[in-house]
């Protein structure tokens, strides 16, 4: 019935794949896409209205430094979409941040969230998108992949809200 009511909106393109897991849908609707950019929203995450906006604005203002990805921090919500901990990466020093040499990269606490990144798509289909083997890390390992190919420039404002509590899908086993 959701679906239902944008079947004849013109901006909306529907399409069903076999379930592959995360790497393989947004794989999927990487190479189905037709703009510049990919941005990625897991379905239980939240976009500050200016997310958008200001990872564009960061990525093309950091062009000249060969700028290959944006990422930022985030506000951390429990599962009734209550903030946990604002700028969850500063406050929990969760990684070096920005990811300016590759040992910040490797390791524990990488921390370059899906949610948070704005990649040239194009760019991103010429390295094999998300590595859809692996189940977990599957971010932190494409991020590697895009330091290699440039820089990779860090927003210190949280533009999501980051949903993850005991039962969430990032505390399973896999």
């Amino acid at each position: 019935a959701l679906i239902g009511k944008y079947k004849d909106n013109e901006k909306i393109k529907f399409f069903r794949k076999e379930n592959g897991g995360q790497s393989s849908a947004r794989n999927y609707g990487a190479k189905l896409g037709s703009g510049k950019y990919l941005a990625f929203i897991d379905q239980d995450d939240v976009w500050y209205k200016n997310r958008l906006k200001e990872t564009v604005r960061t990525f093309k203002a950091n062009q000249k430094n060969n700028c290959v990805m944006v990422y930022s921090d985030l506000d951390r919500i429990d599962s009734k979409s209550r903030i946990v901990t604002k700028k969850f990466l500063r406050e929990h020093k969760l990684g070096v941040h920005p990811k300016n040499h590759v040992v910040n990269l490797l390791g524990p606490n990488g921390f370059v969230l899906p949610g948070t990144m704005l990649v040239d798509r194009e760019q991103f289909l010429s390295i094999g998108g998300f590595n859809e083997t692996l189940s977990g890390y599957e971010d932190d390992e494409l991020a590697l992949r895009f330091f290699q190919q440039g820089g990779i420039v860090f927003i210190e404002k949280p533009l999501i809200q980051w949903r993850i509590y005991q039962d969430s899908y990032s505390y399973s086993e896999r």
